[in-house]
């Protein structure tokens, strides 16, 4: 039952360290849990109250925002999207919008 908990335990610091690495592959990590891949899915959402793919978008947000209320003036919304693993803007302002409930420009300019 722990051997689970600590798969789960590097699985999120794996994505908590690398969500920046815009070609993080969390079928990989998965993978190297050594565990069926709908396992250690359905396990980790029972732990986390939420899938690996939300868990690393939330984390991606949040840092898009923390850059937003720091390097507003400096740095231009498509450096953040990409400062927090996006390549795609258009996917970044969908996903932003999805967790916050409003553009990343809007988000700026109620700042």
């Amino acid at each position: 039952e722990s051997d689970i908990f600590l798969a789960i335990k590097e699985i999120v610091d794996k994505i908590s360290n690398d969500f920046h690495n815009s070609s993080i592959n969390l079928n990989t990590i998965l993978k190297k849990s050594g565990y069926a891949e709908d396992y250690i899915r359905s396990e980790f959402k029972k732990v986390t109250g939420k899938t690996p793919t939300m868990f690393l978008t939330e984390i991606r947000i949040k840092q898009a925002c923390y850059l937003m209320d720091i390097y507003r003036n400096i740095l231009s919304l498509s450096e953040i999207a990409e400062k927090c693993g996006y390549t795609d803007y258009v996917y970044f302002s969908r996903r932003f919008r999805q967790i916050m409930g409003v553009s990343p420009r809007k988000y700026m300019e109620d700042k």
